[in-house]
This record gives C-alpha cells, sequence and structure tokens, in this order.
C-alpha cells in the first residue's frame, strides 16, 4: 500500500526534522524516493533518492548507503540497464566491505549476480551465487538459501544443465515450503515442471 506508506514517511520526515534528527530525515528522504518511484513519479524519485544519498554519505550512514545503492543499482538492473546497475551494486559491496561491522549485504549480491546475468556472464553470475550460498547456509538464512538454490536452478536449466538444476530446484521448493516463503516454492514447483515436461516424464509434471 504505497499511499498509506507513504503518509507515515512523510510524518516521519516531519517529526525528524522538527526534532533535528537530520539522519532520520535523511533516511526517510530515501523511503519516500522508493514509493515515488513504485507509484510512477520517476523523475520524483531520482531526485529524492538522490539527496538521500547525498545526506547518507554527509552523516555517515552505511547502512542506508548499502541500501540505497543496492535499490538503484536493481532499479536499473529491472529497467534492461544491466551495466549501469551493476556499477550501483559494486558500489553497495565496496562499502559494505569497508564496513564489517554491518550485516552480510545479501540483497547487493544477489542484485550483483542478476545483473552479471542480464549482461550474459553466466559463468561470473554462477560463481557469485555459490559463494553467497555459502554465506546463506553458515548463517542460517534458510529463506536466502531457498532464494539462492532456486537461482541457481533457473541459470543452470538456462545452460541446459538439467540434472543440476533440477537438484537446485527441488532443494529450493523444500527450503521455500519450511520457511513459508510460497514465492521461491512456486517459482521453484512451476521451473521443476518445465524442465520435467521437456523431458518427457508427465507423472512428475502432474505430481
Amino acid at each position: 500500500d504505497p499511499p498509506e506508506s507513504r503518509r507515515d514517511w512523510e510524518e516521519v520526515l516531519r517529526i525528524a526534522e522538527k526534532l533535528g534528527k537530520e539522519q532520520w530525515a535523511a533516511r526517510a528522504w530515501g523511503e519516500l524516493a522508493i514509493l515515488a518511484f513504485l507509484e510512477g513519479d520517476a523523475r520524483r524519485a531520482r531526485d529524492m533518492m538522490t539527496k538521500a544519498v547525498i545526506l547518507a554519505r554527509l552523516y555517515g550512514d552505511v547502512a542506508a548507503q548499502i541500501r540505497y545503492f543496492t535499490i538503484i543499482g536493481q532499479g536499473f538492473v529491472e529497467m534492461g540497464r544491466a551495466e549501469e546497475g551493476l556499477e550501483y551494486l559494486d558500489r553497495a559491496l565496496d562499502v559494505a566491505a569497508k564496513h564489517l561491522e554491518v550485516s552480510f549485504p545479501m540483497l547487493a549480491h544477489t542484485g550483483r549476480a542478476t545483473a552479471l546475468v542480464r549482461l550474459n556472464r553466466r559463468s561470473e553470475a554462477e560463481a557469485a551465487l555459490n559463494q553467497i550460498l555459502g554465506r546463506a547456509r553458515d548463517t542460517n538464512r534458510t529463506d536466502y538459501e531457498a532464494d539462492l538454490h532456486a537461482r541457481l536452478g533457473i541459470l543452470e536449466a538456462q545452460a541446459n544443465e538439467t540434472r543440476s538444476a533440477i537438484g537446485h530446484l527441488q532443494q529450493a521448493a523444500v527450503l521455500a515450503r519450511r520457511t513459508q516463503v510460497y514465492r521461491i516454492e512456486a517459482t521453484s514447483e512451476l521451473q521443476l515442471a518445465k524442465l520435467h515436461a521437456a523431458a518427457g516424464d508427465h507423472a512428475k509434471v502432474r505430481a
């Protein structure tokens, strides 16, 4: 519900400015930029996000910098401008690498892998996904683990590595079901059905 969320963040901005909490005001600008984009006002979103990034750097808000660079990068990737998106995602990861006190930037990593796929750099994308899959396992992030298995399965299916793809997708479906991430479960099951259908194994498709 972007309009309702926008009203909340506008109130956050008003209170933060009244109290002189510049860092919270900057965060509000960033979230309002995301909502402006979701509501179709790309120009306003760009101007607000630019301001949010400048303020995040000015106030040393590392987490905000990582978040906003990641969101900008993912936005460019989804708009078909993967090269530009990759630049911003790399910026997010550079900031994270200099500040080990922040949490592992999983979304920046997965966004970067997606950008590499869009740029047809599949071997790099697969290596990146396998690397962060290990991190997801080590930190017990089962939801991310499910997502990464699904991404790897889809990538391998596109490369006609059917057996490996099926293994990843089956694991993704199991983990997603366990953590109730139904979007990933549905995606994995759909991709499995397509692979089984292509192999002529219609019993598994129906299952």
